[in-house]
């Protein structure tokens, strides 16, 4: 909401009070905020400033949220990459994975720029297969990753929707991905 006369926004960053940032923004519109002071007893409202989305990552090397971004096809995926050299490292998530998270000692080596890519209700596999650019068929779809990963082996259905692929893939390689930047 509007701090008032051009002041800037208050903000609710989910504390008991709200934060005065420096920018007047829309309400309902998302932002990062980072806090300039925090005390709990202090005043009726802290003091901030709107940041980047990708400052706690770069400045404090903390998770923030993951990205996604919009592909004409599904080899557009890996060739057109927002990152000067692309990936260093890629996943492909699979019921069909050569390799499994729960197996011991389960790790990724360190990386500049991970991809994970996870299929729709008939897999990666499907993607592949109907991407016309790759030339490739449904078995060497994991040819195009670094690793190809299990990430849900005891999954007890024939298929997992891709929402819920998504935070089980996250929540499950969250550990070795910071274990691999660490």
């Amino acid at each position: 909401r509007p701090g008032g006369a051009g002041t800037g926004s208050f903000v609710d960053v989910g504390l008991k009070h709200h934060v005065l940032i420096d920018r007047v923004l829309k309400p309902g519109l998302r932002v990062t905020t980072k806090l300039q002071s925090y005390d709990r007893n202090q005043r009726k409202f802290l003091v901030g400033a709107a940041c980047a989305p990708s400052a706690p990552r770069e400045e404090l090397g903390q998770y923030w949220g993951y990205t996604t971004r919009y592909a004409e096809s599904f080899n557009a995926v890996f060739t057109e990459s927002p990152f000067e050299g692309g990936y260093d490292y890629k996943i492909g998530t699979s019921e069909n994975g050569t390799k499994s998270i729960e197996e011991p000692g389960f790790a990724i080596p360190k990386f500049g720029h991970l991809l994970i890519v996870l299929g729709g209700v008939d897999g990666i596999e499907d993607c592949v297969e109907n991407d016309d650019e790759l030339g490739m068929s449904s078995s060497e779809a994991a040819k195009l990753f670094d690793l190809w990963l299990n990430v849900c082996p005891s999954q007890g259905s024939r298929t997992i929707r891709t929402e819920e692929a998504l935070l089980v893939s996250l929540a499950r390689l969250s550990p070795a991905v910071s274990s691999a930047n660490h």
